[in-house]
């Protein structure tokens, strides 16, 4: 046998094999394996072992957006195999937000990017909720509700200056808006600690709500009047 046409037979093989076992490893340095992962998927890029787990190493360091685009990258490529692996169970979320950002893309419509945050910020994803609510204001900043989430997504990553900033817009735009008010007052008393100005908008709130009890149903005046009562 020609032992020299036996080893490079067995060359590729075995490239192969330390390939598929570094995008198959569990336990990993993600740097490393980073870096390891894109090289392969330089000379591959339809290895599907290993778009999964770069698009994991995205989710697992917070990079969620650039996560599920490489996941809806290798769902494209081969479905069946994603379907059953372990990342499977927030593929339907990445497919929607992934379609949702290229429409968004496409057609630079404010409400796509507004439904694109929504859906980060329904599943508790403040940093990319915030990016896509940000870029749906600068198309139309009189969107009141938009900037009232926004508002509650800085908040919920402690960046309060920023939190009050939005109601106060809100507030300029919206002067009568019952949650506007409502959240300023919130804010300025659990926040700020500032029981006399957060009165101020409390009241401001429940005239806003009595004086427009018909723009409300039922359950939900009687809801809202009972927070304001155990707030104030």
């Amino acid at each position: 046998m020609n032992m020299k046409r036996y080893v490079w037979f067995f060359i590729p093989i075995l490239l192969y094999s330390s390939n598929y076992a570094i995008c198959k490893a569990q336990r990993f340095d993600s740097a490393l394996a980073k870096v390891k992962i894109e090289k392969i998927l330089n000379k591959d890029p339809q290895n599907i072992q290993c778009l999964l787990q770069l698009a994991n190493i995205y989710l697992k360091k917070g990079k969620i957006s650039k996560g599920f685009d490489i996941l809806t990258e290798a769902y494209s490529i081969d479905s069946n195999i994603v379907k059953n692996s372990k990342i499977a169970k927030i593929l339907p979320f990445a497919l929607h937000v992934t379609e949702l950002k290229h429409m968004a893309n496409l057609t630079n419509k404010y409400f796509y990017w507004s439904k694109l945050a929504d859906g980060y910020f329904n599943l508790g994803i403040m940093s990319e909720a915030i990016v896509y609510y940000k870029k749906s204001l600068r198309i139309d900043s009189n969107q009141l509700n938009v900037r009232l989430r926004l508002s509650i997504a800085y908040g919920n990553i402690g960046q309060i200056y920023n939190s009050i900033d939005q109601v106060k817009e809100a507030l300029k735009n919206n002067p009568k808006s019952f949650y506007a008010n409502f959240y300023m007052a919130r804010i300025l008393k659990n926040e700020f600690k500032d029981s006399k100005d957060s009165k101020v908008y409390f009241k401001k709130a429940y005239n806003v709500l009595v004086n427009r009890k018909a723009k409300f149903k039922q359950k939900e005046y009687n809801r809202l009047i009972n927070k304001l009562l155990m707030e104030r």
